[in-house]
């Protein structure tokens, strides 16, 4: 009990851990597939609007929304040119489309500006956060163990307790990433690393693989220093694909498709995407809108409801006009994160843009964007608090 009351850095104040909890709860809901996230999304939330409004706050949420203004106002242009895409085009918006707009604000934009908030006010540190994001990240990698384990069906690629491959993967190249970055512990992070690679390979998710090897190799080649430990961990790598490689059949077969740019059916529904966009390019067709535009004419081992492309999924959504103030928060971004030197959430933001490339979507997918959320709060957020003194 004392070990967790350390671990969330327990003051003896009650409301203060009341937030301890609802952030575990709420962080460890991201990596779950039930109506948990939801459940622990709204009551986090409750908390925050009865915080500000019991203690009279809201100088708090000016200085956040002044210190972060640039981010603040390319949202607001984002979200209002999403909702007007959205209201001009009802023919093709879904049943969930104009609902998807408000989550959007809610579940992004309240997250991020609510971590600023209890942040500011010492409620928590930012290592707390990263270790409930590995903790999540374990998690997952115990549901592919007992899928492995105790699944009577023949497995052609792990999921876990979800109900398709790519979040599984998702969830094991964040993890992969999140090790390297923040375990110190040698001989811990080498264990890590190479459970989560095995389960990240296990996924057969190729757009994980991609986006992890791509911000890998940015790690080892303009951030970490090289040394003999990093030589045991890259060499421990090669030898364990190899050996996979080597062995397992439905994993060649796999790294095969990779190699030869086999994308599941992507290119078709790219040319389609950059089709319509042409008829449309101002505004787009609005949130959630792909399926009813496509006439749901694309099929590969499920019906397809988006692009499978960042760029080609804001275009299509919301056009330029949305394209612009979107793509401008991402440039940002990376650039906030150059100037300042973090380097370790430069990775993950590089892992992020790659896997969108192929895969999610950038204004809807609620677990990869809950994540994105809390790694936005860990490059904004001011470093002057107790934490960092």
């Amino acid at each position: 009990m004392n070990y967790l009351l350390n671990m969330f850095n327990y003051n003896e104040n009650k409301i203060n851990f009341i937030f301890l909890i609802l952030l575990f709860l709420y962080s460890i809901s991201i990596f779950t597939s039930t109506a948990f996230y939801q459940i622990a999304f709204g009551f986090i939330v409750l908390f925050f609007i009865w915080h500000i409004t019991y203690y009279k706050n809201f100088n708090n949420l000016a200085n956040i929304a002044k210190e972060n203004k640039i981010m603040t106002i390319l949202f607001i242009c984002f979200t209002l040119f999403l909702a007007f895409s959205t209201l001009i085009n009802q023919e093709f918006a879904s049943k969930k489309s104009n609902s998807h707009v408000i989550l959007f604000i809610l579940r992004y934009a309240v997250i991020f500006i609510l971590l600023l908030y209890f942040y500011y006010l010492d409620y928590f540190s930012k290592y707390l956060l990263i270790k409930l994001l590995l903790l999540g990240s374990l998690m997952v990698i115990i549901g592919g163990i007992y899928e492995a384990v105790f699944s009577d069906e023949d497995i052609h690629s792990i999921k876990g307790y979800f109900a398709d491959k790519n979040p599984f993967g998702f969830f094991c190249g964040l993890g992969f990433l999140l090790s390297i970055n923040y375990i110190n512990k040698n001989n811990i992070k080498l264990i890590l690393l190479m459970v989560m690679l095995l389960f990240l390979a296990l996924s057969f998710s190729r757009a994980a693989w991609v986006a992890t090897m791509m911000a890998t190799i940015f790690y080892y080649m303009f951030i970490k220093k090289i040394n003999k430990y990093d030589i045991v961990v890259i060499f421990s790598i090669v030898i364990g694909i190899a050996i996979l490689y080597n062995f397992y059949e439905p994993f060649q077969h796999r790294v095969s498709d990779l190699i030869n740019a086999k994308g599941a059916g992507r290119e078709n529904i790219w040319k389609f995407c950059i089709e319509k966009i042409k008829l449309n390019p101002i505004f787009g067709y609005g949130m959630d809108s792909f399926q009813k535009v496509s006439n749901g004419q694309f099929y590969y081992g499920g019906l397809v409801t988006r692009p499978h492309n960042l760029e080609l999924h804001l275009l299509f959504d919301t056009g330029i006009c949305g394209f612009i103030p979107y793509f401008m928060m991402i440039i940002y971004s990376f650039y906030h994160a150059l100037k300042n030197k973090k380097w370790q959430i430069l990775t993950i933001l590089i892992y992020f843009f790659v896997i969108m490339q192929f895969d999610y979507t950038p204004h809807m997918s609620s677990r990869q964007l809950s994540i994105l959320s809390i790694i936005l709060f860990l490059l904004f957020s001011r470093d002057d608090t107790k934490e960092n003194k």
